[in-house]
Order: structure tokens, then sequence, then C-alpha cells
């Protein structure tokens, strides 16, 4: 199988207009393309379970965010949308289940994931940007720039690059809402989006590095799970009025800026190296032969 013929590429016929919403398929995308190029490289099942649970917990963030987004504009078909992801969720558990039992291929799961994405994108959300249109919002949400994205933060991988942006807008679309006293449902529920995303996040940056070979693995798991436990702390203080929300969104915004230009940049630094040294065995190997 090549992989690289199977690769789905984004078009632009997919987005449905709204940033978010169509940066989140843009890496549901990168996700899918990955898993085809897992299962063409042979690698170990527990690897390969790495990476179904990878997109596991995307499609779980995934439609928190996209409900969120139908709660904000009061869209007429929420409850029927939310039982279609929540269907959706279920084959895909049962679907990983028997690849792990053996009852199905990991192929299976693939061909189930493009179908549903192209299906859903085209039929469901494409109605969500509809309603958007007609009731005249801006599908951005008008979020201000708490955090602007800047090229330097981009560490050079384009999945993890796409990732971090989709993860600054998040936090702008927090940060505005306490700005805007919103109510505690919508607060909650936009903290629950990011929770998951942070934990969705982190398992997709610890299979990069286990995929890459890189040294200080376990050092940034504990980063990672010291981040989550804190977030963890301080949602709960926000869900019993012990913290104002602006106090997690400059908790998010340090980690953020810290991780990446920090952090993650060790990594990249890794992956660049690992991809120089790979490319001057694969010269030296040509001239000797």
């Amino acid at each position: 199988m090549n992989s690289a013929a199977d690769a789905i590429p984004w078009d632009k016929n997919y987005e449905i207009g709204h940033e978010l919403i169509d940066s989140q398929h843009r890496i549901f995308l990168m996700l899918v393309n990955k898993l085809t190029a897992t299962i063409a490289g042979g690698v170990t099942k527990e690897y390969l379970f790495r990476v179904l649970s990878e997109l596991r917990k995307y499609a779980e963030f995934h439609f928190i965010s996209e409900e969120n987004v139908m709660h904000a504009c009061s869209y007429p078909g929420t409850k029927d949308h939310e039982q279609i992801h929540q269907h959706i969720l279920m084959e895909i558990s049962e679907l990983c289940e028997n690849v792990a039992h053996g009852r199905a291929s990991p192929q299976q799961v693939v061909d189930y994931l493009k179908g549903w994405l192209f299906n859903h994108i085209a039929l469901e959300d494409a109605r969500i940007s509809d309603y958007l249109s007609e009731i005249q919002l801006e599908k951005t949400g008008s979020t201000p720039d708490f955090i602007k994205w800047e090229p330097s933060y981009e560490i050079g991988h384009e999945l993890i690059d796409s990732q971090h942006r989709v993860f600054v807008m998040l936090l702008n679309k927090f940060a505005q809402s306490s700005r805007n006293e919103a109510s505690d449902d919508y607060v909650l529920r936009a903290l629950n989006e990011l929770k998951k995303y942070a934990e969705f996040h982190f398992i997709s940056e610890e299979n990069l590095m286990i995929e890459c070979d890189y040294p200080d693995l376990i050092h940034h798991e504990k980063i990672h799970s010291t981040i989550i436990a804190e977030l963890a702390i301080l949602a709960d203080h926000l869900a019993n009025h012990l913290v104002q929300p602006i106090e997690l969104v400059s908790f998010l915004r340090k980690w953020v800026l810290n991780h990446i230009l920090i952090e993650d940049s060790r990594i990249s630094n890794h992956i660049k190296n690992h991809l120089n040294q790979a490319h001057a065995a694969s010269i030296h190997s040509a001239v000797i032969h």
C-alpha cells in the first residue's frame, strides 16, 4: 500500500465557512491520513492503538466543539446533531474494539472515518453553516485576538502547528466568553472544550515523540500530566466560583506560549536532526553502492 498515494488532500470544497470548525476538519483529515500511513508502515500493535486512541480523542473534542457552536447560536437541530455525534462515537469505539480483538482490520476504521468525514461535512455541518448565514452571525464568533498567532510559534511540523493554531483559537474563544460575561453554562462548556482538546493534543504530541524516538519523551509526558492536573483543579475552582475565568485564561496563555516556544521547539529540532541524519545515511549508502 502506498500511503502517499492513499492520502487525501484538503480541498476548499470541504469548507463550511466557519474558521474554527474548518480548521478542525482539516486536522481530522490529517489524522485519518496519518492512520493510513501508520497502517502502511507496518508498525507495532501498541503504536497503532495509540494512533487510534488519538483519533478517538480528537472525535470527542471535535463533537463538543461543534455542539458549543450550535448552542451559542441556538441552532434548532442541535439535539439531533448531538445524537448523530453520540452514534458516531459509539461506532468508532466498537470498530476500535473489533480491531483490538481481530474482528476488524485497521483499514475498516480508515474507510469508516473517510466516509463519515465527508458525508458529515457535506450534509450535517453544511446545515449549521447555512443557519449561521441566515441569522447573519459572524462565523468566527468575532473572537478578539487575546493571543495573536505569529509565524514564530510554528515548530515546522504541519500537524502539530495546525493543532497549536486551533488551541490559540479556542483560547481566544474562551477569553471572549470571560470578557463578555457569558453565562456559567457557556463558560463551562468552553472550558470542557479546551480540556478535551488538551487531552487529545498531548496524546498526539506523545505519539509524534515515539515515532521520531525523542529522547526526552518521559519528561515531556510528565509536563503534560502536570498541565492536565492543574487545568482540572482550575476548572473545579471555576465551577465553584473560586477563581475568575480570566485567571484560567492567563494560565493557559502562559502555558501555550511557553510550551510551544520552549518544549515543543525541542521536539522540532530533534525531528530536523533526525531527518538530516536519515538523509545523510541514505546518501552515504547510495555512494557505497
